[in-house]
């Protein structure tokens, strides 16, 4: 059983709500930020494997560029979770020893290094994540820097103002509140900027895909569907987790410093779970594929998809070609039989989908 002391008996052992919103916040986002770091080890490692498998398939210099951008996101996702596990043991057991007063101030300071650092790492990590979204949207669109331009100047603007604003924020002193400061100004800008690129690219990209399918009878069950659900599902938790972030800055900064820290794990999340669960998609569907092969009594070396299935526009022919669901890698050239000629407008190569 316990008991509620009385602050003015026990002074010492008075807890402001600053103090106790500062250090629960701060244990809270440890305890949610440390699983998430260990989900990104394990996704991360799986993106290593399943891009390899295609390094040295045409257009594997794409695949070399996702191995980069993923190990460089897990490098700073490990630094962010590095940085708040000094922050704990710098307010818990280096300051919190010796006052509880000492730990009061040192955790309602958002203008500390190590807060500014771990920021900073978040915001990398979002603008890594919005760069690999509009590249997607761009190799989607078929290349057509016209429709992804505005998305480029945004990503670009995000950037400017998240590192502006955080830079800034860490040159104030402990005093200015950085909410209401132009620092403050600058990180909101940051997060509508984020917001915008995410849900831009999220819809233009499934509007594209969901445009080569809408005629086609399978399109429910197609691949094409199931990779505009992923990557629909994947911007929808980083926007509104952005969004969380948003309505929280203004009136609860510590409770923003925990979503934040989610979305420095959460921004290296997204695209690793888009890489894995489109490879998943597609063992999926060539495995299905083989199986109605074999029912068919067809041979494995020709899947169903070679003959029956059409598709899509190439980027370097002004007609549709045979699209390959189960084999995102054969060349139009190797197909059997002549191509047919589609009206429907469709993805640029059959490459597009692997290349989430």
């Amino acid at each position: 059983m316990g008991f509620d002391a009385d602050p003015k008996a026990f002074p010492d052992r008075a807890m402001t709500a600053g103090d106790t919103d500062a250090s629960r916040s701060l244990l809270a986002e440890a305890w949610l930020v440390g699983p998430l770091f260990g989900a990104n080890i394990v996704l991360y490692s799986l993106c290593v494997a399943l891009l390899n498998k295609h390094i040295r398939k045409p257009q594997g210099f794409r695949y070399r560029c996702l191995q980069v951008v993923a190990t460089v996101q897990i490098l700073i996702a490990a630094t962010h979770a590095a940085t708040l596990l000094a922050r704990a043991i710098e307010a818990f057991v280096v300051r919190g020893a010796d006052s509880r007063d000492a730990r009061n101030v040192y955790l309602d300071d958002q203008t500390k290094a190590l807060e500014i650092l771990g920021n900073a790492l978040y915001i990398a990590n979002d603008v890594i994540g919005s760069c690999i979204l509009v590249w997607r949207c761009y190799i989607v669109w078929a290349e057509n820097v016209t429709v992804v331009l505005p998305l480029i100047i945004c990503s670009a603007a995000t950037a400017l103002c998240g590192f502006v604003g955080i830079a800034s924020q860490g040159m104030l002193r402990s005093p200015p509140n950085p909410v209401t400061s132009g620092a403050g100004a600058l990180l909101v800008s940051f997060w509508c900027l984020s917001f915008i690129t995410q849900a831009g690219v999220t819809s233009l990209i499934a509007w594209k895909i969901w445009s080569t399918i809408a005629w086609r009878t399978d399109r429910m069950t197609s691949l094409e569907w199931a990779v505009i659900r992923i990557v629909v599902e994947s911007g929808a938790i980083y926007s509104a987790a952005t969004i969380v972030a948003l309505a929280l800055y203004p009136h609860d900064p510590h409770a923003c410093s925990v979503v934040s820290g989610l979305l420095a794990q959460i921004s290296a999340m997204a695209p690793y779970l888009i890489i894995v669960r489109v490879e998943a998609q597609r063992e999926s569907f060539s495995m299905k594929e083989r199986e109605d092969n074999t029912g068919n009594g067809m041979s494995s070396a020709m899947p169903l998809s070679e003959i029956s299935i059409p598709v899509v526009l190439s980027r370097k022919a002004n007609r549709s070609t045979r699209y390959q669901p189960s084999d995102l890698h054969s060349d139009a050239g190797s197909r059997i039989g002549p191509p047919m000629i589609d009206l429907k407008p469709g993805l640029p190569d059959s490459e597009t989908v692997l290349t989430f």
